[in-house]
Protein backbone atom coordinates (compact mmCIF):
# COMPACT_ATOMS: atom_id res chain seq x y z
CA UNK A 1 0.00 0.00 0.00
CA UNK A 2 1.42 3.86 -0.58
CA UNK A 3 0.83 6.58 1.56
CA UNK A 4 -2.16 8.90 0.05
CA UNK A 5 -0.22 11.91 0.74
CA UNK A 6 3.33 11.27 0.14
CA UNK A 7 3.52 8.35 -1.74
CA UNK A 8 5.45 6.11 0.35
CA UNK A 9 5.24 2.76 0.66
CA UNK A 10 3.35 1.76 3.92
CA UNK A 11 2.30 -1.59 5.61
CA UNK A 12 -1.51 -2.62 4.33
CA UNK A 13 -4.18 -1.37 7.14
CA UNK A 14 -1.73 1.51 8.39
CA UNK A 15 -4.27 4.64 9.37
CA UNK A 16 -1.23 7.13 9.40
CA UNK A 17 1.94 7.56 7.25
CA UNK A 18 5.60 6.70 8.97
CA UNK A 19 7.03 9.72 6.56
CA UNK A 20 4.49 12.40 6.90
CA UNK A 21 2.07 11.63 9.24
CA UNK A 22 -1.12 11.65 6.57
CA UNK A 23 -4.36 10.04 7.61
CA UNK A 24 -4.60 7.26 5.31
CA UNK A 25 -8.34 6.44 4.04
CA UNK A 26 -8.99 2.77 3.07
CA UNK A 27 -8.06 1.38 -0.51
CA UNK A 28 -10.70 1.54 -2.73
CA UNK A 29 -10.48 -2.04 -3.61
CA UNK A 30 -11.45 -2.70 0.08
CA UNK A 31 -14.26 -0.40 -0.03
CA UNK A 32 -15.54 -2.31 -3.01
CA UNK A 33 -15.25 -6.11 -1.48
CA UNK A 34 -16.88 -4.75 1.47
CA UNK A 35 -20.07 -3.60 -0.97
CA UNK A 36 -19.83 -6.74 -2.94
CA UNK A 37 -19.84 -8.56 0.56
CA UNK A 38 -22.89 -6.51 2.10
CA UNK A 39 -25.92 -7.89 2.97
CA UNK A 40 -27.98 -8.44 -0.27
CA UNK A 41 -30.19 -5.24 -0.81
CA UNK A 42 -33.68 -5.40 -0.55
CA UNK A 43 -35.84 -6.42 -3.67
CA UNK A 44 -37.53 -3.51 -5.76
CA UNK A 45 -41.15 -2.05 -4.72
CA UNK A 46 -42.07 -3.60 -7.97
CA UNK A 47 -40.96 -6.94 -7.03
CA UNK A 48 -45.06 -7.79 -5.33
CA UNK A 49 -46.66 -6.89 -8.71
CA UNK A 50 -44.10 -9.78 -10.89
CA UNK A 51 -47.01 -11.65 -11.85
CA UNK A 52 -49.90 -9.80 -11.55
CA UNK A 53 -51.71 -9.50 -14.88
CA UNK A 54 -50.83 -12.58 -16.27
CA UNK A 55 -52.35 -14.56 -13.27
CA UNK A 56 -55.58 -12.34 -13.96
CA UNK A 57 -55.29 -13.01 -17.42
CA UNK A 58 -54.95 -16.32 -16.36
CA UNK A 59 -58.66 -16.10 -14.25
CA UNK A 60 -60.29 -14.40 -16.84
CA UNK A 61 -59.63 -17.19 -19.78
CA UNK A 62 -60.16 -19.94 -17.18
CA UNK A 63 -63.71 -18.46 -16.07
CA UNK A 64 -64.14 -17.58 -19.84
CA UNK A 65 -63.46 -21.16 -21.09
CA UNK A 66 -66.08 -22.17 -18.33
CA UNK A 67 -68.47 -20.25 -19.32
CA UNK A 68 -68.64 -20.70 -23.36
CA UNK A 69 -67.82 -24.18 -22.74
CA UNK A 70 -71.29 -24.71 -20.66
CA UNK A 71 -73.43 -23.87 -23.55
CA UNK A 72 -74.45 -27.66 -25.63
CA UNK A 73 -75.94 -27.01 -28.19
CA UNK A 74 -77.26 -29.63 -31.57
CA UNK A 75 -75.76 -27.30 -33.98
CA UNK A 76 -72.40 -25.99 -34.96
CA UNK A 77 -72.64 -23.73 -32.53
CA UNK A 78 -72.06 -26.19 -29.77
CA UNK A 79 -68.60 -27.16 -31.20
CA UNK A 80 -67.36 -23.81 -32.34
CA UNK A 81 -67.87 -22.25 -28.53
CA UNK A 82 -66.37 -25.53 -26.94
CA UNK A 83 -63.19 -24.79 -29.42
CA UNK A 84 -62.79 -21.65 -27.95
CA UNK A 85 -63.33 -22.57 -24.93
CA UNK A 86 -60.37 -24.83 -25.08
CA UNK A 87 -58.00 -22.13 -26.95
CA UNK A 88 -59.27 -19.90 -23.41
CA UNK A 89 -58.10 -22.87 -21.36
CA UNK A 90 -55.24 -23.68 -23.16
CA UNK A 91 -54.36 -19.56 -22.96
CA UNK A 92 -55.15 -19.71 -19.40
CA UNK A 93 -53.02 -22.66 -18.43
CA UNK A 94 -50.25 -20.66 -20.20
CA UNK A 95 -50.72 -17.62 -18.20
CA UNK A 96 -50.93 -19.37 -15.41
CA UNK A 97 -47.34 -20.68 -16.06
CA UNK A 98 -45.96 -17.54 -17.30
CA UNK A 99 -47.04 -15.82 -13.81
CA UNK A 100 -45.61 -18.15 -11.94
CA UNK A 101 -42.14 -18.48 -13.75
CA UNK A 102 -42.34 -13.84 -13.42
CA UNK A 103 -42.78 -14.20 -9.68
CA UNK A 104 -40.23 -17.18 -9.64
CA UNK A 105 -37.83 -14.62 -11.60
CA UNK A 106 -38.60 -11.40 -9.17
CA UNK A 107 -37.39 -13.77 -6.31
CA UNK A 108 -40.85 -14.12 -5.16
CA UNK A 109 -41.72 -17.76 -4.01
CA UNK A 110 -44.27 -19.29 -6.86
CA UNK A 111 -46.42 -20.94 -4.20
CA UNK A 112 -47.33 -17.99 -2.58
CA UNK A 113 -49.48 -16.52 -6.52
CA UNK A 114 -52.86 -17.32 -5.34
CA UNK A 115 -54.62 -15.86 -8.37
CA UNK A 116 -51.92 -17.97 -10.48
CA UNK A 117 -53.05 -21.27 -8.90
CA UNK A 118 -56.85 -20.19 -9.07
CA UNK A 119 -55.95 -19.59 -13.01
CA UNK A 120 -54.77 -22.54 -13.82
CA UNK A 121 -57.16 -24.78 -11.79
CA UNK A 122 -60.22 -22.34 -13.76
CA UNK A 123 -58.55 -23.27 -17.04
CA UNK A 124 -58.08 -26.48 -16.22
CA UNK A 125 -61.64 -27.19 -15.50
CA UNK A 126 -62.38 -25.44 -18.59
CA UNK A 127 -60.24 -27.68 -20.57
CA UNK A 128 -62.44 -30.43 -19.36
CA UNK A 129 -65.68 -28.77 -19.55
CA UNK A 130 -64.42 -28.01 -23.25
CA UNK A 131 -63.65 -31.32 -24.18
CA UNK A 132 -67.14 -32.40 -22.77
CA UNK A 133 -69.25 -29.65 -24.35
CA UNK A 134 -67.36 -30.66 -27.99
CA UNK A 135 -68.43 -34.63 -27.53
CA UNK A 136 -72.08 -33.51 -26.58
CA UNK A 137 -72.07 -31.16 -29.21
CA UNK A 138 -71.49 -33.88 -31.58
CA UNK A 139 -73.20 -37.01 -29.94
CA UNK A 140 -76.17 -34.32 -30.12
CA UNK A 141 -76.13 -33.49 -33.76
CA UNK A 142 -75.95 -36.73 -34.65
CA UNK A 143 -78.85 -37.91 -32.68
CA UNK A 144 -80.56 -35.12 -34.01
CA UNK A 145 -79.36 -35.86 -38.08
CA UNK A 146 -80.63 -39.38 -37.29
CA UNK A 147 -83.84 -38.71 -35.46
CA UNK A 148 -84.40 -35.80 -38.03
CA UNK A 149 -86.15 -38.00 -40.88
CA UNK A 150 -88.52 -39.30 -37.68
CA UNK A 151 -89.92 -35.65 -36.75
CA UNK A 152 -90.50 -34.33 -39.72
Amino acid sequence: MFCVKCGAEIEDGTQFCPKCGATQEPPVQAAAEQVYNAAPAAAPAAAPEAGKSKSIMALVFGIVSIVLSGFFSARWVGVVLGVIGLVCAIIGMSMAKNARAEMAAAGIDPSTGKMAQVGKILSIIGLVCAIIAIIVAIILAIVYCSLKKYLY
